[in-house]
């Protein structure tokens, strides 16, 4: 398979030419689904994040990828693979995908079904991640996406940084738990 390596490709024409060239050599694209001009921030967006004064990032930076990738995949009759997937209307999106028959496949991480963006106030820059940890409702979605079979698997995503890196604080520190 073939990654963008955690650096979306914004350009739509491009990843659909890498999927159709991925699936031209028998093989696919596996994305970190983010667009970045609605995702700037350091944790999800709400309330938390308004609370301790530190922009948000969207739940629609990942959902609006996920759906783009989607529709190329649909029409084409591509394979696509989603990268560590976050929220509800994601989990949605794909099944609603797989059960039309796109080749779709993803994966979540176990930070995603185990925890929200309340342990931020807890674990700090520790519970700083890409994508942030979501609200309740999509931390239950990943489990019944997990249970009924539309999320494929579960990976670690780990990005260990040292304590100088982290004690930044939510805004610069980077990503990682």
């Amino acid at each position: 398979g073939f990654s963008d390596d955690g650096r979306p490709v914004e350009n739509a024409r491009m990843i659909r030419e890498a999927m159709i060239k991925a699936n031209e050599l028998g093989s696919f694209v596996s994305e970190h689904c983010e667009e970045k001009s609605v995702a700037a921030g350091a944790i999800n967006a709400g309330p938390i994040a308004d609370k301790l004064g530190v922009q948000g990032v969207l739940p629609e930076a990942e959902e609006i990828m996920v759906a783009r990738d989607i529709v190329h995949a649909e029409t084409n009759n591509l394979h696509t693979h989603i990268c560590h997937i976050s929220t509800k209307t994601t989990v949605d999106t794909i099944r609603s995908a797989k059960q039309r028959g796109v080749k779709v496949t993803c994966e979540t991480c176990p930070h995603y079904y185990t925890f929200t963006v309340d342990e931020v106030k807890k674990s700090g820059v520790n519970a700083k991640m890409n994508p942030p940890l979501r609200e309740e409702k999509d931390r239950l979605a990943i489990i019944e996406g997990l249970k009924e079979g539309t999320i494929d698997c579960i990976i670690t995503d780990h990005a260990p940084h040292a304590e100088e890196e982290k004690a930044q604080g939510l805004a610069k520190a980077p990503n990682g738990i």
